[in-house]
């Protein structure tokens, strides 16, 4: 059995910034949504996993902050034009279930 796990953030921001200056008609940035799941579909068709998962990065975790308190420290912020993908995918019946029986 093939198996994908697909790190959600981190196609997100790579889509982002590969990407630039994709919109739809309301102004809206559409680079990093277009990018995902041109990606993943992409991913899909070569690699022809038996199951799949997006999994998505929901923030800092307490336990490792009180042990790591440096933890993504360094991390700069989320701009601004990318923080509706992340729900904007995870909505979008695209990729809610894929070839899933």
């Amino acid at each position: 059995m093939k198996l994908l796990l697909v790190d959600g953030h981190y196609y997100v921001y790579r889509s982002f910034y590969a990407i630039r200056d994709l919109a739809n008609s309301r102004g809206e940035p559409t680079n990093a949504i277009y990018g995902f799941i041109k990606t993943v579909r992409r991913m899909v068709k070569d690699l022809a996993p038996d199951l799949g998962a997006v999994v998505w990065d929901e923030g800092l975790p307490q336990r490792r902050t009180e042990l790591q308190p440096n933890y993504k420290a360094t991390r700069a912020e989320m701009p601004e034009p990318i923080i509706n993908s992340p729900l904007r995918i995870r909505s979008s019946s695209a990729i809610q279930r894929t070839g899933a029986a």
